[in-house]
């Protein structure tokens, strides 16, 4: 057998990465998050869908994937300011004003978000970053999560450029 043979068998059967999800609150910079990182990130594979069950080897953003999570599930947790959020209209539904309202965030939501916090804070390794960080140092934020999670990334592709990667079909 020859050497490259053999090394591709052998990084075949290498183990892949931990499961590492993206996860935040609704309009927190989730999917922003994870454009950027599927697009330089390259240890790691991506599913145009959210997969809700994290495997390993995938970085998945599944709203609910934290509910899933096992002994060494890594999370990003996507933080804004909740004025920000408020305000934050998604581009499919201009005309429908689709956005986060106060009261939805009191009343029906609540216990949820109580319960993902509460899900999160059980995370032995969950990494908050901010939505602003991530808008006013893109290539500060990349950094941490490479040296956090040992993110591989591709050769010159920087968060801050992630928008020449193309769209996923299901995304627009």
């Amino acid at each position: 057998m020859n050497a490259a043979l053999r090394f591709s068998l052998f990084r075949c059967r290498e183990e892949k990465p931990q499961p590492l999800c993206v996860t935040g609150c609704p309009r927190s910079g989730t999917t922003l998050l994870y454009c950027m990182l599927r697009y330089t990130v390259r240890n790691y594979e991506f599913h145009d869908n959210e997969t809700p069950e994290p495997s390993d080897g995938v970085i998945t953003k599944a709203p609910h994937a934290v509910f899933a999570l096992r002994d060494g599930v890594r999370a990003i947790v996507m933080i804004r300011d909740p004025r920000e959020v408020l305000t934050s209209i998604h581009g499919k539904y201009k005309n429908a004003g689709y956005f986060v309202s106060a009261h939805s965030c009191v009343n029906s939501s609540h216990k949820g978000l109580c319960e993902w916090w509460t899900a999160i804070k059980a995370l032995p390794d969950a990494c908050l970053i901010r939505y602003e960080r991530l808008i006013e140092d893109p290539r500060g934020a990349q950094a941490e999560l490479g040296e956090r999670f040992g993110l591989e990334y591709y050769a010159g592709r920087h968060f801050d450029e992630f928008h020449e990667m193309p769209h996923a079909p299901t995304w627009e």
